[in-house]
């Protein structure tokens, strides 16, 4: 499938045109005969944000987007899942303070599902960063996944689109442990969970220190693509952002999960430079705290897995040889990085 990206200016989608874009993007038999459609809002810190604040999805584009889905596909089973987030940030909580239960009164065949208290299954995967991983129930089996995402700055991954917020499909609460390692996660997460239509949303958007500090920014335009990166990969040029500085979205190209060469990518609808602007990031100074902070959390985690390792050892020779074997494993890592 080629990758096709949609750029609407406006608040909603209307019926005609949701049909209209699914077609453009070659989607419209697929989403017709889905037995099972998730969707995936980004609701982080929507335990006490709501929509207007830039930084999560409204539960009424998720309303407007579950008619428009109903009205072609009436016999379909619709998830709409969440996970937590850092800093206690419940799903539930976030279900509630966004009033996403509503979605459940209005609509039939409709659920909203905390996926950190769903039942999983622990999965073998040959990652990047997991050898294995906690998948939820829910999604397991779907026929369909749609990720709505919002268009923003982020402070550690630079810009946050449709593969982070795949990120939330991590059932874990404290997700703050993978940030050393975000950009292998989010490719890993997006590797396992792969969305077949990604709607990221910039009404509104925010600009400088997010994904949940910075300023709003009203931008009035929905991205609709058929290719996580294919689709953050426009995002960024609209941002003002080179794709090709943004780790993760190189680093998912690489591991064939979709393409980012703006240049093979077909933007229909509007063109960039229609609704291209600026956005602001943090400044330098911030940056490079967050890298040492980056730095500094790695080597604590390092150093709490050789301490939760020396708990087993059962001798002073058993001790040599761990801290032997600890040496020439950091020694390779050292090595691997500046051969790089």
């Amino acid at each position: 499938m080629k990758p096709k990206v949609y750029l609407l200016q406006d608040k909603k989608i209307g019926r005609e045109e949701f049909t209209k874009i699914l077609t453009a993007l070659e989607l419209l038999d697929k989403i017709r005969d889905a037995k099972k459609i998730v969707i995936k809002p980004n609701l982080g810190a929507g335990q006490k944000l709501t929509w207007d604040s830039g930084v999560v999805v409204g539960a009424h584009l998720i309303s407007n987007l579950i008619e428009n889905i109903k009205e072609i596909n009436p016999n379909s089973k619709i998830y709409v899942v969440e996970s937590d987030s850092i800093g206690n940030g419940f799903a539930f909580e976030k279900f509630e303070n966004n009033k996403y239960y509503d979605l459940e009164k209005m609509f039939s065949d409709v659920k909203v599902v905390d996926i950190t208290r769903e039942r999983c299954e622990t999965i073998t995967v040959n990652g990047l960063f997991f050898n294995t991983f906690n998948l939820p129930e829910v999604l397991s089996e779907y026929d369909f996944f749609i990720s709505v995402a919002k268009i923003k700055t982020h402070n550690v991954a630079y810009v946050t689109g449709a593969l982070k917020n795949q990120f939330g499909c991590i059932p874990f609460t404290e997700k703050s442990v993978f940030h050393p390692y975000l950009d292998r996660v989010i490719v890993d997460v997006n590797a396992i969970i792969k969305p077949n239509l990604c709607i990221v949303d910039g009404n509104p958007a925010m600009e400088g220190n997010g994904p949940v500090y910075g300023t709003i920014k009203d931008l009035n335009l929905m991205i609709i693509g058929n290719d996580p990166v294919a689709t953050d990969t426009v995002m960024c040029e609209i941002m003002g952002f080179n794709p090709k500085k943004v780790a993760y979205i190189s680093l998912a190209r690489k591991n064939n999960l979709g393409v980012d060469d703006i240049d093979k990518i077909e933007v229909l609808n509007l063109s960039i430079s229609d609704v291209h602007t600026k956005f602001k990031f943090i400044p330098f100074q911030q940056q490079l705290f967050i890298k040492s902070g980056l730095g500094i959390q790695k080597t604590g985690q390092w150093l709490f897995y050789i301490g939760h390792r020396i708990h087993g050892i059962k001798s002073y020779k058993d001790f040599a040889f761990f801290v032997f074997g600890t040496f020439l494993k950091a020694g390779g890592k050292i090595k691997r990085f500046f051969m790089k």
